[in-house]
């Protein structure tokens, strides 16, 4: 998942609906660089709609320069890589003309606001949208200082975990530990490099709620919309079109993410 690109879609992108949520889904694939090679079936899946459909939504990103098919998957099993490109419009999504005649200005260089911005991106600016969504994950955030000069001389090394693979060491040690007063501070558990723990499945709590495993694709977004500072408006914004069974339980997860990071 790559937070900046989620939030660059999310803030950015000319579509509403279903094609929203794919180019969303596309993004939470992506790497920094653009990057991502999800099945279609993957990204109907996500945006719960139809492989055809996914198709059709492809064909005009690609069309329309916000997507680059890089190598298309030859066969069954095989899977297309792509490559995302920034979306250089700059009215709000509000007052834009939606999917067809989008306008669109000139893009400014050395902004953050267009396509190079995204491309040439140097490391600190990496380093420090990575460790927000780092610390926004940790379940115990105290001493910010000492954990992000942790986080920068883990990241400085060869073999660095990836800002995902993070997070799923931190999601997997907030399972496994049941009382939040053992929880280390955010320094110490990387300074001791408890991303790398293991854990038995059978010390790690299930999720409470069996709506969470049904909605497991839409939570994942759900999550990346909390991640990026996004509100409980913007959750009904995406997902408010969607039956009240799945609208509710995304409230309910995103209220959830907040509420924990507050007692964090």
């Amino acid at each position: 998942m790559s937070i900046r690109w989620i939030t660059h879609v999310w803030e950015r992108s000319p579509y509403r609906g279903e094609k929203l949520l794919i180019h969303l889904a596309l993004a939470d694939f992506a790497n920094d660089e653009g990057y991502c090679f999800p099945s279609q079936k993957t990204l109907a899946r996500k945006a719960r709609c139809t492989d055809t459909y996914v198709r059709l939504v492809i064909k005009e990103l690609v069309k329309s320069g916000l997507l680059e098919v890089v190598e298309r998957g030859n066969g069954r099993g095989h899977r297309s890589e792509y490559v995302l490109k920034g979306v250089t419009t700059k009215e709000p999504l509000e007052n834009r003309v939606l999917e067809k005649g989008v306008t669109t200005e000139r893009e400014r260089r050395n902004s953050d606001e267009n396509d190079s911005y995204i491309k040439n991106r140097q490391e600190p600016s990496i380093l420090t949208t990575n460790f927000e969504t780092f610390w926004k994950s940790y379940p115990r955030r105290v001493g910010r200082a000492a954990a992000f000069k942790a986080f920068k001389r883990i990241f400085e090394k060869d073999g660095a975990p990836t800002i995902e693979e993070l997070v799923g060491a931190v999601e997997r040690y907030r399972q496994a530990t049941s009382d939040p007063k053992y929880f280390c501070h955010p320094a110490t558990w990387l300074n001791q490099a408890r991303y790398l723990d293991e854990y038995d499945t059978k010390d790690l709590k299930p999720l409470v709620n069996p709506l969470y495993e049904k909605y497991d694709a839409t939570l994942s977004t759900v999550a990346a919309l909390f991640l990026t500072g996004k509100t409980e408006d913007d959750v009904v914004a995406l997902f408010g079109h969607r039956p009240n069974e799945e609208l509710e339980t995304a409230l309910r997860y995103f209220r959830e993410r907040v509420a924990n990071s507050k007692r964090g």
